[in-house]
């Protein structure tokens, strides 16, 4: 397990000067593998939180009214990548590994509408968004002597359509909006 920790600090001319609440996001890394008889192929399958973040504050947003408003963002990548490699011979090695990725992000707090009639319009806004697409990597190494081993990776880019639901307060005039969204 891993865990990524963010510390982080805003300041506005609202006036805000904070520190994020510290919420650590713990990420779950799990692999299993297995040798050929002749050592000659490995074969796995991993599971694993590649990145992850998470921010939350309260500020003063006096739009929005007397009380402080709660800002937070979270968001989190994990893969999960079965993978076979090869040993060409005693000194290289290539592996390829191809699977899925999951994204999953939440943000929350005061907004204004960006386009169309309601543009300008103050709004508490709350979204979470998810969704699923193709991922994978290559790699090799090549063992220069008993002490030395060189290795490069290749990562293609994962690109996410996030799909989930988000809920908008219209202010002041009260209305609420709930609809579904996409993200990309």
């Amino acid at each position: 397990v891993d865990t990524v920790t963010t510390h982080l600090n805003y300041t506005d001319a609202d006036p805000n000067s904070l520190r994020n609440a510290t919420r650590p996001m713990p990420s779950p890394e799990l692999a299993y593998f297995r040798k050929s008889d002749d050592g000659r192929f490995t074969w796995g399958l991993g599971a694993y939180a590649v990145a992850g973040f998470c921010a939350s504050y309260q500020m003063n947003q006096p739009l929005f009214g007397p009380q402080k408003e709660h800002y937070q963002s979270i968001g989190a990548f994990g893969r999960l990548l079965p993978g076979i490699a090869y040993q060409v011979n005693d000194q290289l090695s290539v592996g390829i590994a191809v699977g899925l990725g999951v994204c999953h992000v939440e943000f929350e707090g005061p907004f204004f509408m960006q386009t169309g009639a309601l543009a300008g319009a103050p709004a508490r806004l709350d979204f979470q968004g998810t969704g699923v697409a193709p991922t994978g990597t290559l790699g090799l190494q090549y063992k220069l002597d008993e002490a030395t081993t060189l290795g490069v990776a290749y990562t293609e880019e994962t690109n996410f359509n996030l799909d989930g639901v988000t809920r908008a307060d219209l202010l002041p005039i009260g209305q609420s909006s709930r609809f579904d969204s996409s993200m990309h």
